[in-house]
């Protein structure tokens, strides 16, 4: 037995892994679980642009909001690489060519609160997984609030005035454009980032999420 596996099942017995999704020990995400994120299904909101597809993987319930929420504010950076495989087959359903990913934006104090960004971070892997590049254009600036509690007015209020486009960081002009968010609730930080890019001159195809509130 080498080193590295008697260090990690030392490890596992003073640690043990447990599934994010139901807590079954012995494996991060248990395939029971994993079935929760499926084919990518059409997401409606009042406030999307006209004409924009919206798409999202798994519902924001049970074992995929567990795993997102781990993911995102419990340090389960190992589950970034299953929403990055779930998103990327769904854009071989939906989009097989190449394209380029511009993931989300969050908040800088919340980005350093998690060890970075998480939806750049799940782009990344995604783009390894699928024909792809990642362009980081959006910026949310200081005084954006959390978003966890908000109605729709106030998301959109609170996104107005804070969200900003980097012209350097763009995608290449006419080049096809899919943005990545984590979780779909009322549609403002999809709407506010499409409109955003679009008034930039990008052409953004679609919006992917990894759940949505349904």
């Amino acid at each position: 037995m080498t080193f590295d596996m008697t260090f990690g099942a030392v490890l596992d017995l003073l640690l043990p892994r447990r599934c994010a999704g139901c807590s079954r020990p012995g494996t991060p995400w248990c395939p029971d679980c994993a079935s929760c994120f499926a084919a990518p299904f059409p997401v409606r909101r009042p406030g999307l642009p006209p004409g924009l597809p919206v798409f999202a993987v798994g519902a924001y319930r049970g074992a995929a909001r567990r795993a997102v929420l781990a993911a995102k504010e419990r340090g389960r950076r190992d589950l970034l690489a299953v929403l990055a495989v779930a998103l990327a087959a769904a854009l071989h359903r939906l989009f097989p060519g190449p394209l380029w990913l511009v993931p989300a934006p969050s908040r800088g104090a919340a980005s350093r609160r998690r060890g970075g960004p998480h939806m750049t971070a799940i782009a990344e892997r995604v783009a390894r997984l699928h024909p792809a590049r990642v362009a980081h254009p959006l910026r949310l600036t200081r005084g954006a609030r959390d978003s966890v509690g908000l109605g729709a007015a106030d998301r959109a209020e609170n996104l107005r005035g804070h969200l900003t486009v980097l012209p350097g960081a763009l995608p290449p002009p006419r080049a096809p454009v899919v943005l990545l968010d984590d979780v779909i609730t009322t549609g403002a930080t999809a709407a506010a980032c499409t409109r955003a890019l679009r008034g930039a001159g990008t052409r953004v195809r679609a919006v992917l999420a990894c759940t949505a509130v349904v």
